[in-house]
């Protein structure tokens, strides 16, 4: 199942007894366009979804922009610590393609 970040403001209890309900039946949590709107850093603790998947403002030009890596790299070490699958969203340059492989991020989204 994947939550989308344009979705309105979530009654954060209610969605954590859903997601458990959720995991009990072996069904994984995406959390769309991880960065932007709803889906921040409370919804991530919140929710603790299976998959983050990162939003393409951050993976686009993140070989050239020290800034964005710097998002990518704390989702990845998020990632990490939830037991998460990290997907980048918005793979458009080979360049991205490349530092992103480089990170251990796979699969990808393209544009």
């Amino acid at each position: 199942m994947e939550i989308i970040e344009h979705c309105p403001a979530w009654e954060l209890p209610a969605l954590s007894a859903a997601r458990g309900r959720l995991g009990d039946l072996g069904i994984s949590v995406a959390l769309d366009d991880v960065g932007r709107a709803e889906a921040n850093f409370q919804m991530i603790i919140e929710c603790r979804p299976d998959v983050l998947k990162i939003d393409r403002l951050f993976v686009t030009g993140v070989q050239a922009d020290p800034l964005r890596r710097a998002v990518v790299d704390s989702i990845l070490t998020l990632a990490a610590a939830l037991g998460a699958q990290v997907v980048a969203e918005g793979i458009g340059e080979p360049e991205g393609f490349a530092a992103l492989q480089d990170s251990g991020i796979r699969p990808y989204q393209g544009s």
